[in-house]
């Protein structure tokens, strides 16, 4: 994923935020995930990809 889309990039804001508050924060069960999905107008593997993102940039191993 290069060049995020605005909801794309609302989501990874989302889970930046989410994540400096509760270092568990990012565990989605299937059903979130879905109505993650649909409240953001992304696919539910753009949303896991995004969550691996901020959880590679939170832990310093962001490529």
């Amino acid at each position: 994923m290069n060049k995020l889309t605005q909801k794309q990039q609302l989501f990874k804001e989302f889970c930046r935020k989410t994540l400096r508050t509760n270092p568990f924060g990012l565990e989605f069960s299937t059903n979130g995930l879905n109505l993650l999905s649909q409240r953001y107008g992304v696919t539910t593997t753009e949303l896991t990809t995004i969550i691996s993102q901020v959880r590679q940039e939170a832990t310093g191993n962001a490529k």
